[in-house]
């Protein structure tokens, strides 16, 4: 079945993953992803959630590699199989949760690519593939991804009250500590350092962290920024901050969030495209 498409000619083909978001974009970005799109987006579930159908034409082709609970030594292996096969432009969501720790490899000890042929995880996707009840198919797996590598967890998440959330979010975690971890930075350092050695289009965005949050704790936030920053500037990557003064008016809208941090789907819209409108693209 060529579930991953890992083999042969798979332009213009449709690849959605069934079961085990971290293995199959994995699988995916060896064969599939870079022959059917030119960009890449990276993140945690910050990012996962963002249709980028909405973004794609005619020169800008976009997957998001992004995963639920993501830090980026996990993201790293998904960039480097794209731009190895040809992606040409890399997009960064940036959030402390990104690389508060550094996570071992779900696939440290295997051979992924051997399991594509025959494992648990491979029979699953086959039946979720096969499964033709969607009530049935969420019984096994909460993965609703597309070809397009976005995960539509939205109602999944959503509060029935985001305003009473955020604020009790910003009340639970005023002046909290952002840890970042070494490991995670060095991770961060060493993709952007591929990044640039390939000569790509790269850019990093803070994610707009609701007002209240932000402000509740804005010195250890502002703290994280200037750390992370200063690594993209080493390496001559551009960064936005979403949570600077002049976006207030986005993040103090509630009708952008789903949660305290989640983006609705008005607020991913609004917010990815003024991320593309400022995007160098790498067309060739």
């Amino acid at each position: 079945m060529n579930i991953y498409g890992l083999y042969g000619d798979v332009n213009g083909a449709s690849k959605k993953v069934y079961y085990n978001e971290r293995k199959s974009k994995l699988l995916l970005s060896k064969n599939y992803i870079p022959a059917n799109y030119n960009t890449v987006l990276i993140g945690p579930s910050l990012s996962d959630n963002i249709n980028v159908s909405y973004f794609s034409d005619k020169k800008l082709s976009i997957y998001n590699a992004s995963m639920m609970g993501a830090k980026i030594n996990e993201l790293d292996p998904i960039v480097r199989n794209s731009i190895e096969k040809g992606c040409r432009n890399i997009i960064i969501c940036l959030h402390p949760y990104l690389t508060d720790s550094y996570k071992e490899l779900e696939t440290k000890g295997k051979d992924p690519y051997l399991e594509a042929f025959g494992s648990l995880d491979l029979y699953r996707a086959y039946l979720l593939k096969i499964i033709p009840f969607a009530s049935l198919k969420r019984m096994i797996s909460r993965d609703d991804i597309d070809q397009h590598g976005f995960n539509n967890y939205n109602s999944f998440l959503r509060v029935e009250d985001v305003q009473k959330k955020i604020q009790e979010e910003a009340l639970l975690h005023k002046d909290e500590v952002i840890t970042v971890d070494e490991k995670a930075l060095a991770s961060l350092k060493t993709t952007l350092q591929f990044i640039k050695q390939n000569k790509l289009s790269c850019m990093g965005y803070f994610h707009p962290i609701p007002k209240e949050i932000y402000t509740n704790n804005e010195v250890n936030y502002q703290k994280f920024q200037r750390k992370i920053r200063a690594i993209f500037e080493e390496h001559g990557v551009r960064t936005i901050d979403f949570n600077k003064g002049e976006f207030d008016y986005f993040t103090g809208d509630y009708a952008n969030y789903i949660d305290h941090g989640h983006l609705s789907v008005i607020g991913q819209k609004k917010m990815f495209e003024m991320v593309i409108d400022k995007f160098e693209l790498i067309t060739q």
